[in-house]
C-alpha cells in the first residue's frame, strides 16, 4: 500500500517530528539589494528515471519540475552490453537513445555513460573484459565507433555529453588496476575528440569528492596536464558517506578542488556534479539545500538513484510513485521539485547559508519574495535575515505577511498532494531588515516561506 500525506493540518507535518535542538545565533540571510538573474534550477535534473517506453510518464512531471539534465546508458537490462558483443549492446542503445529523446522533448542536456553500454553496470566480474586488457585496445575502439556512428544513424548529436567512465575510483564499476584507467582515459579522450568533437567531455566523475591526499585523483590530475586530455567539464559525485557527514557540500569541494587545479597547473572549466545525495538524502529537506547549494555556486547538478532493475529506468530517480493500475503520482521530493521549478521565477537572489553549513536557504524574487529553505537532515531553530527590503520596494521599516509551507515526506515513493499551509504571519521589521524565526521540527521537511505586502 502506497503511504499518503494529503494537504491537510499542520498537524499532519509535525507528526513526523523530531527532537527541535536550539542551535545558537544561526542565521541565514537573503539580500534583495543583490538580485542575479532568471532562475537556472541548476538541481533539476536525474540519473536514469525515465521509462524506455515513449511518454510513459506524463509530461507535467517533467516540465513542472524545470527538468533539464539526464544521463543514462541502459544500465541493468538483460543484454549485458558490448563487452560481450554486437547484439548484447543493441538493446542498451537503444535504451539510451528513448531516453535521450525524452529529454530532448523537455530541452534537458544529456550525459551518455560508456560505461553501461560496455556493460560494467555493477553486475560485471573480474573475468569480464575491461578496456585495455592484456594491452589490447581493439574491441574498446571498435565500441567507441560503434556508439558514435549509432548516435549520428539516430540524429543523437545535439545536447550530448561523455562520461568517459563511472566511478573508477569507488571499485564497483571498474575491475582494473588504477594504471588501466588512466591509459583509458586518455586513450578515449583523444579518440571522442577525433570522431565526436562535437559532444562535451565528463572528467574524471569520480565518486570521491576532490582531495589532494586521493592517488585516484593526484594521478588523474597529473595525467591529464602531461598529456593534454583536460575535459570540458569537470565532474564528480557529492555522495554523504553512510551514518555519517561530508562528501556531499559543492562549497566546499569546489574550494579545494580549485586550489587543486592551481597546483597543477590546470584550467579552471565548468563543473557538474552528475550524481548528488546518497539514500538518506532523497527527502524533501536535503533536495531544498542541495537546490540552494547549486544555486549559490552556479553548479548543475543530477540526483543520484538508489534503485536496481526495472525501476532504474522509472520513476524519475523516486520523485514519483505509481499505483497498481499504472496511474503516476508525487511523492514528498517531487513536491519541493515542482516548486523550485514552478513558483520560483523573477530573479535569484544572493543568499548565504548559517554558520553551521546546516540551514540553506535558495530565494528568488517577483511578486514575492520565495524563500525554500532547511537544515539538511537536522532540526534546530534558525532565523532568516532579509536584508534590502527597500530595494524590493519595501519601507525601510514597517510590517508585511510571511507565509510558510512544509514539504513533508511520506517514504519512498509515498503520495504527497501537495506542501502543508502553516498560515500567514504578520512581522514587523527595521532597519531595512527582515528578521524570519525559522523552527525546523521535522528533519526530512523542506520549508518555504513567501514574504509580500499586508
Amino acid at each position: 500500500m502506497v503511504n499518503r500525506i494529503l494537504l491537510v493540518t499542520c498537524a499532519a507535518g509535525l507528526s513526523l517530528a523530531s527532537k527541535v535542538i536550539n542551535r545558537q545565533s544561526q542565521t541565514a540571510t537573503v539580500n534583495l539589494s543583490q538580485m542575479q538573474g532568471a532562475p537556472q534550477h541548476f538541481a533539476s535534473g536525474f540519473l536514469y528515471g525515465i521509462p524506455d517506453t515513449a511518454n510513459q510518464i506524463p509530461a507535467h512531471f517533467y516540465s513542472e519540475i524545470a527538468f533539464n539534465y539526464g544521463r543514462a546508458g541502459g544500465a541493468q537490462l538483460p543484454a549485458k552490453g558490448y563487452m560481450d558483443g554486437l547484439e548484447e549492446y543493441k538493446p542498451r542503445f537503444a535504451s539510451m537513445l528513448s531516453n535521450y529523446r525524452t529529454c530532448r522533448q523537455f530541452g534537458a542536456e544529456f550525459i551518455i555513460l560508456l560505461h553501461d553500454l560496455w556493460g560494467a553496470d555493477g553486475s560485471e566480474s573480474q573475468s569480464d573484459l575491461f578496456p585495455g586488457d592484456n594491452g589490447d585496445w581493439s574491441t574498446w575502439d571498435s565500441f567507441l565507433n560503434q556508439v558514435v556512428s549509432d548516435m549520428r544513424a539516430n540524429n543523437m548529436t545535439t545536447a550530448v555529453k561523455v562520461d568517459i567512465w563511472n566511478e573508477a575510483d569507488g571499485g564497483g564499476f571498474w575491475l582494473r588496476d588504477r594504471s588501466q584507467f588512466m591509459d583509458m582515459y586518455a586513450r578515449t579522450h583523444n579518440l571522442l575528440r577525433s570522431i565526436f568533437p562535437e559532444a562535451q567531455i565528463f572528467g574524471p566523475t569520480f565518486t570521491g569528492q576532490p582531495d589532494p591526499n586521493n592517488v585516484w585523483w593526484t594521478d588523474w590530475l597529473s595525467m591529464i596536464a602531461s598529456k593534454n586530455v583536460i575535459p570540458d567539464v569537470y565532474c564528480w559525485h557529492l555522495i554523504r558517506q553512510p551514518g555519517g557527514s561530508g562528501g556531499d557540500d559543492i562549497t566546499y569541494s569546489r574550494g579545494v578542488f580549485e586550489q587543486m587545479l592551481q597546483q597543477f597547473g590546470l584550467p579552471s572549466r565548468t563543473i557538474n556534479i552528475d550524481e548528488y545525495g546518497s539514500p538518506e538524502e532523497q527527502v524533501p529537506a536535503s533536495s531544498a539545500w542541495f537546490m540552494a547549494r547549486f544555486e549559490r555556486n552556479n553548479i548543475h547538478g543530477l540526483r543520484s538513484v538508489w534503485t536496481g532493475g526495472p525501476s532504474l529506468h522509472d520513476f524519475m530517480t523516486d520523485l514519483l510513485g505509481r499505483t497498481g493500475g499504472g496511474v503516476y503520482f508525487p511523492a514528498g521530493e517531487w513536491q519541493v521539485y515542482r516548486y523550485y521549478g514552478t513558483n520560483m521565477t523573477g530573479n535569484r537572489v544572493a543568499t548565504t547559508s548559517s554558520a553551521d553549513g546546516f540551514f540553506d536557504v535558495y530565494a528568488t524574487a517577483s511578486d514575492r519574495v520565495r524563500i525554500l529553505g532547511s537544515a539538511h537532515t537536522k532540526t534546530g531553530s534558525y532565523t532568516i535575515n532579509v536584508d534590502g527590503m527597500a530595494d524590493f520596494g519595501f519601507n525601510t521599516q514597517g510590517t508585511v505577511n510571511v507565509q510558510a509551507r512544509e514539504f513533508p515526506f511520506a517514504g519512498l515513493r509515498g503520495e504527497v498532494d501537495g506542501p502543508i499551509d502553516h498560515g500567514i504571519t504578520a512581522i514587523s521589521f527595521q532597519n531595512n531588515r527582515l528578521v524570519i524565526p525559522a523552527t525546523i521540527s521535522v528533519n526530512t521537511s523542506a520549508y518555504a516561506w513567501e514574504v509580500f505586502r499586508i
